[in-house]
């Protein structure tokens, strides 16, 4: 079962995630799972639009992949603008396209936001 990841957090931060997850991975020989991360929220919501979140929850029900067109049907919405947003999610890794057709690969898609008050 693949997962993905979804954090905010600095980079410093996010490299010593990678770091750990990668000699947890070597150590037992199991799967970390997958993790994007963004450093400002600004970032992260100029990826992680409205739209593209009801793009991704719809993708998440179906069991095989989608064309842009049937999408942009599914979705009521322009074909030019899907196709816009399946770049966007494609060049983020968090969907993946076929000969068939568009499909996102993970069982669990988790988001981990902390914000916290400036001392």
């Amino acid at each position: 079962m693949r997962t993905l990841t979804i954090s905010l957090t600095d980079s410093k931060s996010a490299m010593q995630q990678m770091k750990a997850s990668a000699i947890q991975a070597w150590k037992t020989g199991e799967y970390q799972g997958e993790a994007v991360s963004y450093a400002t929220p600004a970032q992260l919501f100029k990826v992680f639009t409205q739209k593209r979140w009801e793009m991704i929850a719809y993708l998440q029900t179906l069991q095989n992949p989608v064309s842009i067109r049937e999408l942009a049907r599914k979705l009521k919405r322009d074909v030019r603008r899907v196709h816009d947003d399946v770049q966007v999610l494609l060049s983020e890794g968090v969907i993946e396209k076929d000969d068939v057709g568009i499909i996102i690969p993970y069982a669990e898609i988790h988001t981990d936001f902390i914000l916290k008050k400036v001392a």
